[in-house]
């Protein structure tokens, strides 16, 4: 593993293990100091990662390729877990997903950047970024609609490939 690593990569370069096992390519890849990502289903993941990630940072795992890199431990890690998928196998937003969840997803996509704050569906107003200001409507989760930054009442309709309500690109209000 040490070797893949160090010919496919620099140091801060980013290593992808979506298959994570055991760990073994986070922790050579951490000792490497290369930021890694790993994804695991199994319970092995708090049983047998994390564990064995612990030891990494606080430098006991001493195994492998420690003495060569003369790793001391250091920097850190974190364990995420996944919520519900976003979407169904046919691309229909989810029953089991929330406003704010949906929200934050469509929030990121179109700027890049986190939602501010958790969006409750009170407004269809989502967060404001880089003068940008997108919106999610209530009824129908695939409208998203883009505030006019000059007007707080205009909204510029964006939905990709379909018409909504005859109006593609054109500007409506809202009550």
């Amino acid at each position: 593993m040490n070797r893949i690593i160090q010919i496919s990569t620099n140091p801060d370069d980013i290593v992808l293990d979506s298959f994570a096992g055991s760990g073994t390519t986070g922790a050579v890849a951490h000792k490497m100091r290369r930021k890694h990502i790993s994804v695991e289903m199994g319970d092995h993941a708090h049983t047998h990662i994390v564990p064995r990630y612990r030891k990494v940072v606080d430098g006991s795992d001493q195994g492998g390729i420690s003495k060569a890199v003369e790793w001391q431990g250091g920097s850190g890690f974190r364990f995420c877990t996944l919520g519900e998928p976003l979407f169904d196998a046919d691309g229909n937003v989810s029953p089991a997903v929330t406003y704010g969840a949906l929200a934050a997803h469509v929030f990121f996509c179109e700027t890049g950047s986190p939602i501010p704050r958790r969006a409750d569906g009170s407004t269809p107003l989502i967060g404001t970024f880089q003068g940008r200001v997108p919106a999610l409507t209530g009824t129908d989760p695939g409208l998203l609609i883009e505030m006019d930054p000059a007007s707080a009442h205009e909204f510029v309709v964006g939905w990709p490939d379909q018409p909504v309500a005859g109006v593609v690109g054109g500007k409506f209000s809202f009550s």
